[in-house]
């Protein structure tokens, strides 16, 4: 089909199609589904597909479910300065699944507003190179340091009274 003849298809069916606009705007819509197959003859070098924004970022977005798939998914920020990053929100669930897990940073925290599991399974080591891992609680305990001792103390002398 002609050009000329695509876009009076486009203005009769204006649901469906590929859309140019005089603003230098592109859409392209289908009723059902909108397939890209490509990379029969693509190379390690060379994408199968490539999107590239000059200016301006790309999202995508979906109203339902939004799968990545492949046999190597990369996410790579090449920002430098501190708002720079991977930002990643679960919203209310955010699951990690796989045979190793490796988190790498300069500093890393790991946070629960309110609560925070972590089972070793058959193994949990905690290590630090520089300094004693310190382990504490934001509620006093009966058995905290100070109280604990304390308790001993009482023990003791009460065990000194009643022995002697």
């Amino acid at each position: 089909l002609s050009l000329r003849r695509q876009r009076q298809m486009c203005i009769r069916d204006s649901y469906q199609g590929i859309h140019f606009y005089k603003q230098g705007n592109m859409k392209v819509r289908s009723n059902k589904s909108v397939e890209i197959y490509s990379g029969e003859k693509a190379t390690d070098d060379t994408p199968a597909i490539h999107i590239q924004s000059e200016n301006g970022y790309v999202k995508i977005e979906s109203d339902d479910t939004l799968i990545l798939k492949g046999k190597r998914v990369q996410i790579i920020s090449e920002g430098s300065s501190n708002e720079d990053g991977v930002f990643i929100e679960g919203g209310k669930r955010f699951n990690v699944d796989a045979g190793s897990i490796n988190v790498d940073g300069d500093n890393t925290n790991l946070i629960a507003a309110e609560e925070m599991h972590i089972n070793g399974g058959s193994d949990l080591s905690l290590y630090s190179e520089a300094a004693p891992i310190q382990i504490s609680s934001g509620a006093d305990s009966l058995f905290a340091g100070g109280v604990s001792k304390q308790i001993m103390n009482v023990l003791d002398k009460a065990k000194t009274f009643f022995s002697g």
